[in-house]
Parts: C-alpha cells; structure tokens; sequence
C-alpha cells in the first residue's frame, strides 16, 4: 500500500468528514468521551487528503502515463 498525501478525492474527503462526525456524535450522546479522541486521525485524514493505492494501481497509472507520453512524442515527431 502506497499512501499519498493531497490526492483523496473530494467525495473521499466528505465521506471521513460524516465518519468524523458520527463519530464524535456517538461518543458524546453514550457519554464515553474518551472515545471522541477516536476523531483526530479522521480530521487529520481529511485535512491532508490521504489517499490509498495499492502497488499494482500505481505501476499500471504509470504505464498508462508513460504511454500517453510516448504516443503524444511519435504524434509530435511524425
């Protein structure tokens, strides 16, 4: 798993944000503050947009990159 830091798409961003707050919700309506810590990495998570990919989605996104490169390159030479 690679993790990569300002690439989580907005809905990624929103989705943690509702998690953060059920969360929170929860943890003050069951009176169990302690758990409301549980929020911090779910707001650091949507502050820095922290995306996950596997290995494989990263080779193939740089195949395909190198491969729109080297078509757009022999566009350009003919």
């Amino acid at each position: 798993m690679i993790m990569t830091f300002y690439s989580a798409s907005f809905a990624t961003i929103l989705w943690r944000f509702y998690a953060m707050t059920a969360v929170g919700i929860i943890a003050v309506a069951s009176g169990q503050y302690y758990l409301a810590i549980l929020c911090l990495p779910l707001l650091l998570g949507c502050l820095m947009g922290v995306s996950f990919k596997s290995m494989t989605e990263e080779v193939e996104e740089k195949t395909s990159q190198s491969s729109i490169s080297a078509a757009l390159m022999a566009k350009e030479a003919a």
